[in-house]
């Protein structure tokens, strides 16, 4: 064979090279007897969307997806919100020491008075109208009706812009009020109905806030009310609650609550505040005369 090759190729070496490539043909025949490696392996090796059988019928994999998981990343700010290590900002505190966040009073539409409201006839008394002095019984049926009533409330709320309506603004003499902190109708989940309420404690200090009235179209003024309230009352459907109310909501209740009692906003103004008002209650006056006859 050395000669044949010598002779074809008329190089010595070519033969030297040959004979080192063969050298590798038993180590490679040897090598795959301790590995034999089988076509149904190299084809599962080629894909990996195919599983074997066995693993088909395993019924732990029963009823299980076997597609790889797709794991949803957060956004930055949630993620940076979530992390344990992340240290929040707290929110500024008023000099009671109180979060300023619960307390500051979100922007509202200028209250109006809107006139007939469909679907009720009631109407909203203006100042100064003698039911809204009046004193007010206590709510002692909770049937439909008082449920019709309490939506009709709503209704004229929301067409005023409002944020609360008292039923004695309403000409209806009854310890009977409504609330939504939020002012929209789309925001019907954070609508409140309070029967017979009583403020049972309410904070230390006060905090001034600007406040207008269904009552009292075209103005607002300054008035000084308790940062928080502790209240008792009973639902729409004559169940007891007792609540805590903060900020924009506890200046809410209060301003409803005196409505109950036949205290008008106004009452609670300061000397000064009450002079800067006062053309404005006699534009009211004038309008509706000393009785406040509608």
């Amino acid at each position: 064979f050395f000669l044949l090759t010598t002779r074809s190729t008329g190089n010595p070496f070519q033969m030297h090279r040959l004979l080192i490539l063969l050298s590798f043909v038993p180590c490679a025949w040897t090598f795959s007897l301790y590995h034999p490696v089988s076509m149904v392996d190299a084809r599962a090796s080629a894909t990996s969307v195919a599983l074997p059988r066995a693993a088909a019928r395993d019924p732990r994999m029963m009823g299980r997806s076997r597609a790889p998981k797709k794991f949803k990343t957060k956004p930055k700010a949630a993620v940076e919100e979530s992390s344990p290590g992340a240290v929040a900002e707290a929110p500024p505190l008023n000099v009671a020491g109180e979060s300023a966040a619960s307390h500051s009073t979100p922007p509202v539409e200028e209250e109006i008075n809107p006139g007939a409201v469909e679907g009720t006839d009631l109407r909203i008394l203006e100042y100064p109208h003698p039911l809204l002095r009046a004193p007010n019984s206590e709510v002692v049926s909770f049937d439909d009706s008082l449920r019709k009533l309490t939506r009709e409330m709503f209704a004229i709320m929301y067409a005023s812009r409002g944020v609360g309506l008292a039923a004695p603004q309403l000409g209806i003499n009854k310890r009977l009020m409504v609330f939504n902190p939020e002012g929209k109708k789309e925001k019907w989940m954070s609508e409140v109905v309070l029967c017979n309420p009583r403020i049972v404690e309410r904070g230390a200090g006060k905090e001034t806030d600007e406040e207008g009235c269904l009552s009292f179209p075209g103005f607002t003024a300054d008035v000084d009310r308790a940062g928080w309230i502790q209240v008792e009352f009973q639902t729409g459907r004559g169940k007891a609650m007792r609540k805590r109310f903060d900020g924009w909501e506890a200046r809410i209740f209060q301003h409803e609550y005196d409505h109950l009692d036949g205290v008008l906003y106004v009452d609670r103004l300061t000397t000064a505040e009450k002079a800067r008002i006062q053309p404005e209650l006699d534009r009211l006056v004038a309008a509706h005369g000393p009785g406040g006859a509608l």
